[in-house]
């Protein structure tokens, strides 16, 4: 299997922060691509207690 030139994740890190009333969960993640480590915040939108829709920012 050759894997040159692919790109993976090797750490995800518990939450950074989390903002309950914007439904916003922050972490670092880090691996062997470009701009590791990076921060990303996943966007939730949560009804009924099951998840309705995410975005992804970094």
């Amino acid at each position: 299997m050759d894997t040159k030139g692919q790109q993976t994740i090797s750490s995800l890190n518990a939450p950074l922060e989390y903002l309950d009333a914007d439904q916003i969960l922050k972490t670092e993640v880090s691996g062997n691509f470009p701009g590791s480590p990076i921060v990303l915040a996943y966007h939730l939108e949560i009804k009924n207690g099951l998840i309705q829709s995410l975005k992804i920012t970094g």
